[in-house]
């Protein structure tokens, strides 16, 4: 039999009590501090703080729609809401065909495609332009945030700090708001923490009893269900050892009340349509060549590679959710202190958001989680300074939107944000012209392109690779690798896999040696058929592709070999055929800026220099940075913002 504290050392037993009559006093003089002290207190962290926390989400989240990824989760939640089914082996790759699909967030993608599709006609909020699937992620995200919030003010921080915290966490992680699976995993993740940093305080043990229920459900939507691990094991460990030191007088409530639902959860997972199969996928991911070099997400939180950094909010946001929580300890160091759980579970974090930054925002949800229970004594400071926390939380929210708007918080600041799908960043119109031409053959794709070409193309071509990390073998993504990197292979893996077509990614070939691009359209058995400003179709010219290329072939018009259209613009019988390409081509790739700035090209070498200035402008307010376009302002002598 366990012996109890006051049987196995009274004089221990009496310094526990006295320290926790000591915590109860402090706990009873900061709840009557922090009470509310007038309507108006009650009106702002009730009402008025609420509603600047949302209206800041609402910014950060409806926004375009950019992601690359959401297009494969949106086929897979085709397959489930319109056939009924669940595939089990890849159905849309050539080069994967048959290999073990094992998708965590078929329950959200099935969500996704059935907020996408709601509505009718492309111009429908929730159609085709993606208003269904930025409101999904908002709901998704202001859950979790709600939750951390309303819990605050019923645990002793009744005037709202709780809300500068979130502010910062919700800079911090706005680049994660995302209309994919894991925008669900830092909800789960809060809830989680919430009902640990509760439940003890609470004297309420009987509220673990939800957390099974949740690693029910989570594992559907988003594998990041095994980060949740992280602070039950570590919540279990604590107990079982403070239950083995004495630490408890009532040893089967623990057993009963906390230990049995904690375990539960190691178990609950299993509710899955994969079971233990599940967990390959980590395993999967991590073999792939290159993940944390070549993937932007999987990169770590600071990169010295230009280009590739977080954009300069995210870490004002994480140091300032990292200053806020550091008062927030400092200022309740004479009360209960900070479980231990909680802070291993914060340190595990952090070294994950570190490795990886796709993990920010867990980290940043889970600091003000874990703190929910310690704010009292900064929430009672700041409110001895009548309107601090109500002014500094609208001066915050007003900060943020006001970035926002301004397209301070995109890359670079260019422009505002957008609604509906961004196709400055997705392959819109090669989309729009492989489904009016599907093309020949096997098709070899950049890896960025393949989500959204495999759910357009679904049923008609099969892509190369998409974002689907463990559907693919370690062949496959050293074949895309080489093809982009190595021009000595490319011949070998074009015989192996058979590939009639190339998809290529072209925004970053004017400053990339040895591209595939410009390698592709010097070979003489490749024929450019089509291209804007981010991508180029090729087909190599084969007997089963002739008739294909006589319908789509670009004569005249070729980016990568200019020569082309000079000889054709100062050959008389060539100029109306020519003339006849460009206007075709700038209709058909949405008006790129290449199309406009070629056009000018040739505006400006048929001597029509009213239209040659008139058609670079045109390109330059299309795209700055177009090297097609800055090679004919050089030409040109137009002055551009480029060195």
């Amino acid at each position: 039999m366990t012996p109890t504290p006051s049987s196995d050392n009274p004089r221990r037993a009496e310094r526990q009590a006295a320290r926790r009559q000591r915590a109860a006093g402090l706990l009873a003089e900061l709840a009557v501090a922090a009470r509310p002290q007038s309507l108006a207190s009650s009106i702002f962290a009730f009402g008025i703080i609420p509603i600047f926390l949302f209206v800041v989400l609402v910014f950060l989240t409806i926004t375009a729609v950019s992601d690359t990824d959401i297009w494969f989760h949106l086929a897979l939640g085709r397959e489930l809401v319109e056939f009924g089914r669940l595939p089990r082996t890849d159905i849309f790759s050539f080069t994967a065909a048959g290999n073990e699909w094992i998708s965590s967030g078929w329950l959200a993608s099935a969500l996704y495609y059935f907020f996408f599709t709601l509505g009718s006609g492309v111009d429908s909020f929730f159609g085709p332009s993606g208003g269904g699937l930025v409101l999904i992620v908002l709901a998704a995200v202001a859950a979790g945030f709600a939750a951390v919030y309303f819990v605050s003010l019923r645990r002793g921080a009744p005037h709202g700090t709780m809300a500068l915290l979130l502010l910062a966490a919700a800079l911090a992680s706005y680049m994660r708001f995302n209309p994919r699976p894991d925008v669900f995993t830092p909800t789960f993740m809060a809830g989680v923490l919430l009902l640990l940093a509760t439940a003890p305080t609470a004297g309420a043990a009987w509220r673990l009893w939800a957390l099974p229920f949740i690693f029910v459900a989570w594992p559907n939507f988003h594998a990041g269900f095994l980060i949740g691990f992280v602070p039950v094991g570590f919540y279990l460990l604590m107990g079982l050892i403070q239950w083995f030191r004495g630490g408890t007088s009532q040893p089967a409530l623990t057993l009963g009340g906390r230990v049995l639902p904690l375990l539960l959860c190691f178990v609950a997972w299993m509710a899955n349509p994969y079971g233990y199969h599940i967990l390959a996928l980590a395993g999967k991911i991590a073999d792939i060549p290159e993940v944390t070099n070549s993937i932007w997400e999987w990169m770590p939180l600071v990169v010295t590679v230009p280009g590739y950094s977080l954009p300069a909010p995210v870490y004002v946001g994480l140091i300032a959710l990292v200053l806020l929580a550091a008062a927030a300890l400092i200022a309740v160091r004479r009360g209960p202190r900070l479980p231990l759980w909680s802070w291993a579970t914060l340190v595990v974090l952090a070294a994950l958001m570190f490795y990886q930054r796709r993990h920010v925002a867990l980290f940043a949800i889970a600091v003000p989680a874990v703190l929910v229970c310690h704010l009292a004594p900064l929430d009672a400071w700041l409110a001895r300074h009548r309107g601090l926390i109500p002014t500094s939380a609208a001066l915050a929210a007003l900060l943020i939107c006001t970035l926002k708007m301004t397209g301070a918080l995109q890359w670079g600041g260019a422009s505002p944000p957008e609604i509906g799908r961004n196709c400055r960043v997705l392959p819109c119109a090669t989309t729009e012209f492989l489904t009016a031409a599907p093309p020949p053959g096997n098709m070899f794709n950049s890896y960025g392109l393949g989500g959204h070409l495999l759910y357009h193309l679904a049923g008609r071509t099969k892509v190369f690779i998409d974002g689907r990390l463990d559907v693919y073998d370690h062949s496959t993504w050293r074949d895309l690798l080489d093809a982009q990197e190595k021009p000595e292979r490319l011949d070998e893996i074009i015989a192996r896999c058979d590939l009639a077509t190339f998809v290529v990614d072209i925004r970053d070939w004017f400053n990339t040696p040895n591209h595939l691009a410009p390698r592709l359209a010097a070979r003489p058995d490749m024929k450019l058929v089509y291209f804007d400003d981010g991508e180029a179709v090729f087909v190599r010219e084969t007997t089963g592709t002739v008739n294909y290329i006589a319908a789509h072939r670009i004569e005249f018009l070729n980016p990568f070999r200019p020569a082309q259209l000079d000889a054709a613009a100062q050959n008389p019988t060539q100029r109306q055929a020519l003339q006849i390409e460009l206007e075709g081509m700038i209709q058909q790739s949405m008006g790129s800026a290449s199309s406009l700035a070629l056009a000018a090209r040739a505006a400006r070498l048929s001597r029509d220099t009213f239209n040659a200035h008139r058609l670079l402008m045109q390109a330059l307010e299309r795209d700055t940075q177009n090297p097609v376009a800055l090679a004919e302002a050089l030409a040109q002598g137009v002055a551009t913002t480029q060195p």
